[in-house]
């Protein structure tokens, strides 16, 4: 059973990731994705290095913290603090990932029109 919950649960995680690079892709952003498994962080600067000091100076912090808070906005929970990941949880379904999707377009959207 544990292992059928796990298939489930990557298949949304692949599900969410290849819909938030389609949207930044869409958008012409410069995000970043780090994902471990089910774990994930969007990162604003362009490139992943995985370097702590690179990070702190590449990483548009104020950028994300309003598609942090865009997305709370939008009814979807991310603890609004910079940087720090999210994940999709056994207790997600399909419908989770859209509405996940559809509010991050609307944050995207509206963070980039400003």
């Amino acid at each position: 059973k544990k292992r059928e919950l796990d298939r489930r649960r990557e298949g949304l995680s692949d599900w969410w990731l290849s819909g938030v690079k389609e949207i930044c892709g869409d958008r012409g952003s410069k995000c970043a994705i780090a994902r471990n498994g089910s774990a994930f962080c969007v990162y604003f600067s362009g490139h992943w290095s995985g370097d702590l000091h690179d990070l702190l100076e590449n990483v548009d912090f104020l950028l994300y913290m309003k598609y942090r808070r865009s997305l709370i906005l939008n009814g979807i929970y991310h603890i609004p603090v910079a940087c720090k990941q999210g994940s999709v949880s056994y207790a997600h379904t399909e419908n989770d990932i859209d509405l996940t999707l559809a509010a991050t377009r609307e944050a995207l959207k509206s963070i980039w029109h400003k």
